[in-house]
C-alpha cells in the first residue's frame, strides 16, 4: 500500500466523519496532506518509510515549524490507523520516534473589523438580555478595560 493509497484509506475511515467535517480539521488534514506529505511520501510503500526519512522530510520546515508538525500528527496518525487496522505491523509508525520541531509562541490581536463585529454582537446580546448576557457583559467589560487573565489574575486565587 502506498501512502496515497493509505491516505485514502484513513480519509474514509476516520477524518470524512462528521465531527471532522464540522469542525473543518478535515480540509486542513486534506490540505498538509496534498501540499506536504503527497509530494514527498505520496507514491512510497507506507512499509518501507523509516524514521530517517521522516526527520530529513521534517527538517524542512525549520522556518515553519507550525506547518511540519500539523503534517507529522496527519502522518502519524495515518501510520497509527493502518497498525489498528492490521494494515502495517504494531510498532511501525515512523513517526512515534521523531521529536516534533519547537514552534515559537505566537501572539494574535483582533483586527479592527474583527473588533467592531464582536462589539456589535455583544451590544445585541446586551439589548437583548438573552441567557448569554452576564458572559456578554463580562466579555464587554474585558474588551474595554483591556483586562487580560495573564495580566496578574492569578494573584487573586
Amino acid at each position: 500500500m502506498t501512502i496515497q493509497e493509505l491516505f485514502d484509506f484513513c480519509w474514509d475511515i476516520h477524518w470524512s466523519k462528521p465531527r471532522f467535517q464540522a469542525s473543518r480539521w478535515a480540509k486542513e488534514v486534506r490540505q498538509n496532506f496534498n501540499k506536504h506529505i503527497s509530494p514527498v511520501f505520496g507514491n512510497l510503500k507506507a512499509s518501507a518509510v523509516t524514521a530517517i526519512d521522516v526527520r530529513r522530510w521534517l527538517r524542512k520546515f525549520e522556518e515553519t515549524p507550525y506547518a511540519g508538525n500539523r503534517s507529522l500528527e496527519v502522518l502519524s496518525k495515518m501510520f497509527t490507523l493502518a497498525e489498528e487496522e492490521g494494515l502495517l505491523v504494531p510498532g511501525s509508525n515512523p513517526c512515534k520516534v521523531v521529536t516534533a520541531l519547537p514552534e515559537k509562541k505566537r501572539s494574535r490581536y483582533a483586527s479592527e473589523p474583527e473588533i467592531r463585529f464582536i462589539m456589535t454582537r455583544l451590544e445585541e446580546i446586551l439589548k437583548l438580555k438573552t441567557s448569554d448576557f452576564e458572559s456578554a457583559a463580562f466579555i464587554y467589560t474585558l474588551m474595554f478595560t483591556g483586562s487580560r487573565p495573564s495580566h496578574g489574575y492569578r494573584d487573586w486565587e
